[in-house]
């Protein structure tokens, strides 16, 4: 089943400023491209890396989150450990999910080691990755449904 279109002659044509003649043509522009780019994507979709790219693509934003929240939590684990906090799992568990949006207060400069403060840099970046990633899987197949 192909995606409702977003546009219509008639919207097109309700625009006062575009006669009638030219949305007719500006629609037709419109359902040529999305043809255009359906046949591409089907050629893709066919090829072997296609292939692959559809069986791999869930499994690949799968290891990114599990590496970006094994990371940072062995990483906060870890800082726990210098510090001499003595956090729960459940505390490990809720600064790691912050190393979203802030520091997670366990960077104080100078109280982690650098190979610590490392960790939970890369553990940063596999979470933005896995998040980009999921959103770029997710968004179209929200828009198809509209």
């Amino acid at each position: 089943m192909s995606p409702r279109p977003l546009y219509s002659s008639r919207l097109l044509s309700r625009i006062r400023d575009i006669p009638p003649e030219l949305a007719g043509r500006t629609l037709r522009l419109f359902e040529r491209l999305d043809d255009l780019t359906d046949s591409a994507q089907a050629r893709f979709q066919r090829s072997l890396p296609g292939r692959l790219w559809l069986m791999a693509r869930w499994i690949l934003v799968s290891l990114l989150w599990l590496g970006g929240l094994g990371l940072g939590y062995a990483g906060l684990a870890r800082v726990s450990s210098e510090q001499g906090q003595g956090w729960s799992p459940g505390d490990l568990a809720l600064r790691n999910l912050q190393l979203f949006f802030r520091d997670s207060g366990s960077l104080r400069s100078g109280v982690a080691s650098d190979q610590t403060v490392l960790m939970l840099e890369y553990a940063r970046v596999l979470l933005v990755l896995a998040l980009v990633f999921t959103g770029v899987l997710v968004v179209p197949r929200l828009f198809d449904r509209l």
